[in-house]
């Protein structure tokens, strides 16, 4: 349709019963040459065989669901065939995603005598904001398997139910935002299909170009009244945190200058045992209090923390110093 959006509308109804209308065929039974005996052997050893459709189904599932787990990660290689890829799913990764699943289900199923067929589509599991339709994504796009099963033609879903959940953890952190941005960009494309105000499309532009522009220099100015402020407060407040006068800090140069420099990301504490100076604990505590303790120090208390600081820098000026360094 000419400059129409780039969309489809239809109604569908959905409801319990057939999936599809064509009756099984024997293509719902073959079986790939390659695989055959392993299909065939491990629905053996599941014991499937001898057992009704319905029940057959739900060991399968069970089976999959204690053994298989879902996961993007799966390695591949590029001599691997189609085939190949299928036997190491079932054999070793035990993993994989719902194509793998769905394909290994559907095979099963036929080696067990139950015609199956392999099923593309999309999981519809996100509701609109007006509460009343649902929204499918390219993401949601799923593959399964349909049974025959009782007479009729039923979907068969091994993938483990935490796959959204797995892809949603591991998605781009923009991705609420590309998403947004998609939707709104279709309802626009809606309205400017359905519009019927006559003026050319052009002209509607305008003011949606003229609001992004105001909402973009919004955020800047914003941003860089921030950055200003932020600015301002550490030139009109150096030094401004509690305790960053302590004298202990003089003690700390002085034993830097004497090669026991402290390491990267070491406590004082840590760094006090590692040279060997005991006698720096009384100090250090007054330090770490006058730091860190909401109610501070005494005044007595704050008078104590700079006389054991300069009486123990006066003593280093005079008695040797016995270090090794770590």
């Amino acid at each position: 349709m000419a400059n129409g959006p780039a969309t489809v509308q239809y109604r569908f109804t959905y409801g319990p019963g057939a999936t599809i209308d064509a009756p099984p065929n024997p293509t719902d039974l073959e079986l790939p040459r390659a695989e055959e005996l392993l299909l065939r052997r491990t629905v053996a050893e599941l014991g499937l065989t001898n057992q009704q459709p319905d029940r057959a189904s739900g060991s399968l599932m069970a089976w999959f669901q204690k053994n298989f787990k879902y996961s993007l990660d799966v390695p591949t290689h590029r001599t691997a065939s189609r085939r190949q890829v299928l036997t190491r799913f079932l054999t070793e990764t035990r993993a994989g995603h719902c194509e793998h699943f769905a394909s290994a289900t559907a095979l099963l199923l036929r080696a067990a005598g139950i015609p199956a067929r392999y099923a593309v589509g999309y999981a519809v599991q996100e509701s609109a904001r007006s509460g009343d339709s649902f929204i499918v994504r390219e993401r949601h796009a799923h593959a399964w398997a349909l049974a025959y099963i009782n007479g009729r033609w039923t979907d068969f879903d091994t993938t483990p139910p935490i796959w959204d959940e797995h892809e949603t953890s591991n998605a781009s952190i923009f991705r609420p935002l590309t998403e947004w941005f998609s939707e709104m960009r279709f309802r626009f494309m809606l309205w400017r299909f359905e519009d019927h105000t006559g003026l050319p499309a052009k002209y509607l532009l305008i003011p949606l170009g003229l609001l992004t522009a105001f909402i973009i220099w919004r955020v800047f100015l914003r941003r860089r009244r921030t950055l200003i402020v932020r600015k301002k407060r550490r030139v009109e407040t150096p030094g401004s945190w509690p305790g960053l006068d302590s004298e202990f800090y003089r003690i700390e140069a002085r034993l830097r200058r004497l090669g026991l420099e402290r390491h990267v990301g070491e406590t004082f504490e840590a760094w006090v045992k590692r040279i060997k100076k005991e006698e720096l604990k009384p100090a250090l505590e007054l330090h770490y209090r006058y730091r860190f303790d909401p109610a501070s120090l005494s005044a007595d208390e704050r008078t104590l923390l700079a006389e054991q600081s300069h009486a123990w820098l006066k003593g280093s000026n005079t008695a040797p110093e016995k270090h090794a360094k770590a």
